[in-house]
């Protein structure tokens, strides 16, 4: 819970600022962690590989390289793993979403791979993470691993990606894993927890005297959060008082609340909570 608190002595005003983030997920994403036990709302592109969704753990061997591996759902219960398939190709999972600039992609990912050889580019494994912008086509890497890149031939763990998106537009986070030319020992990814949360938005209010009698209480509501004013006439008092509810808007939303209770009173604290 945020809360800013705003203090009113006769004309005079004093702000404290705080912020507010929503935490909703993106109204594009219906099945971001893959919690449906499917692949709604995402699509493969498999040649020779294959791509589930597990309910469980999922232990790997690591063929003396890493040893024996028990991977867990990041959060929930599920997480999808793609296999690697016909050598050269990469196995491909991918989901689209509409974005503005300020959004974030936040998800979790694993390579998991067997190799010995990694000096040898044929037996180099690898996968990746990019964003993609569908109109430009801009790509954007978010996470890249090959065999040669990790010190034990073995896997990177669970990796949490942040990436702030630039510029508003239509968007397709897509991930791939390739088994290179020896067809053996395929590696597998894992993709869990997947969000898009709108960005942190500073939470900036303020008062004024309009009339004797009067405050009004100024600040802007945003997209998907509920807002409560709330009073005391001084800090000491046992309990914050209710004034107003804002309920959570569709777009940002000013919001000037007019305080006609204040009467005779010399003095008055307001705060603003959310949610």
């Amino acid at each position: 819970m945020k809360t800013l608190l705003l203090r009113s002595i006769l004309a005079a005003a004093a702000i404290i600022c705080g912020s507010a983030e929503a935490t909703v997920i993106h109204p594009g994403l219906s099945n971001p962690g893959f919690e449906l036990g499917d692949f709604t709302d995402w699509t493969t592109s498999l040649s020779g590989g294959t791509a589930t969704v597990l309910a469980s753990t999922l232990t790997l061997d690591g063929a003396g390289f890493d040893g024996f591996v028990t991977w867990a759902p990041v959060e929930s219960a599920k997480f999808a793993l793609i296999r690697g398939g016909n050598t050269g190709i990469y196995q491909k999972l991918s989901t689209l979403f509409a974005a503005a600039a300020g959004d974030r992609v936040v998800f979790s990912v694993f390579l998991d791979t067997t190799e010995e050889r990694a000096y040898l580019p044929n037996w180099n494994d690898d996968g990746y993470a990019k964003l993609i912008n569908t109109t430009t086509l801009e790509e954007t890497t978010l996470f890249a691993a090959s065999v040669a890149s990790l010190p034990n031939r073995g896997n990177t763990g669970w990796t949490s990606v942040d990436f702030t998106i630039p510029a508003a537009g239509n968007y397709r986070l897509e991930f791939g894993v390739r088994n290179m030319t020896d067809n053996g020992f395929s590696p597998q990814m894992g993709v869990d927890f997947l969000s898009v949360p709108a960005p942190t938005v500073p939470l900036v209010a303020s008062i004024s005297s309009v009339t004797e009698g009067e405050m009004h209480i100024h600040f802007v509501a945003q997209i998907g959060l509920t807002y409560t004013i709330q009073y005391k006439n001084a800090l000491t008092d046992a309990a914050w008082l209710h004034l107003y509810d804002v309920a959570a808007p569709a777009a940002p939303l000013a919001i000037d609340y007019n305080d006609t209770s204040v009467g005779i009173s010399t003095q008055r604290f307001y705060r603003v909570v959310t949610p």
